[in-house]
């Protein structure tokens, strides 16, 4: 029914702690609190991602900052911004039947999502079910990650959160196993899907590496360009 969905409860919306404070925020502030958002199967990880990008932003600054050095205001106006849009996160319902009947249990298919920028890497995978009426699509598991602080071409971030896609379509297909067949991986990036198609030892060890496990784990017809 309506109500059978999956949501994040929690003292959000009154903990004193997710409110301006008084005394300045520190480092030791932000890693607590983003640490506070419990979400195993990422669900919310376009959310929580950004406290990961903003810490690191303090990272990348560690000559001026200490654990418990007071943060600049160019940085607290950013983290207290993501902060006052926390008490959103308990509304946040995610359908969790999966449309999956007696009938319609060999029907379906897993479909994964992958994407990178500077900041960060991300994943989704989905759960497509053929139904008497027409598909059910669910959102099974995310995964997110912030870039290393070792600058990368967008490229080769991009092949890491192919290589999560992977990682994360396994995890899912544990549970709903199908085949190779009906398991599908989408990436925008032309770069990554040559790779792929290339024998890994052509490469350097980096990507030589993270094609390799692409390589090992699905077949090229499996990629699509989205």
């Amino acid at each position: 029914g309506e109500n059978d969905v999956l949501t994040f409860p929690g003292k959000f919306a009154n903990n004193v702690e997710w409110k301006k404070k008084e005394k300045d925020w520190t480092k030791t502030d932000l890693a607590r609190i983003s640490a506070q958002i419990f979400d195993p199967l990422g669900l919310i990880s376009p959310f929580v991602v950004r406290s990961k990008v903003i810490l690191q932003h303090v990272w990348r600054r560690k000559k001026e900052f200490d654990w418990k050095t007071p943060l600049s205001e160019d940085i607290i106006k950013v983290w207290e911004d993501w902060l006052e849009e926390v008490p959103v996160i308990p509304s946040i319902k995610i359908k969790r039947w999966t449309g999956i009947t007696e009938a319609s249990k060999k029907k379906y298919q897993i479909h994964s999502f992958s994407d990178a920028s500077e900041e960060g890497m991300c994943v989704a995978c989905y759960l497509r079910v053929k139904t008497k009426s027409g598909y059910e699509t669910t959102l099974m598991a995310a995964k997110s990650r912030v870039a290393p602080l070792k600058v990368e071409s967008i490229s080769r971030l991009e092949l890491v959160a192919c290589v999560l896609a992977v990682r994360l379509s396994a995890v899912v297909r544990e549970t709903y196993p199908v085949s190779n067949e009906e398991c599908f991986y989408w990436t925008d990036s032309e770069v990554c899907l040559h790779w792929m198609n290339t024998p890994a030892r052509s490469f350097k060890a980096y990507v030589a590496t993270r094609v390799g496990e692409i390589q090992t784990f699905t077949e090229p017809r499996q990629w699509q360009h989205v």
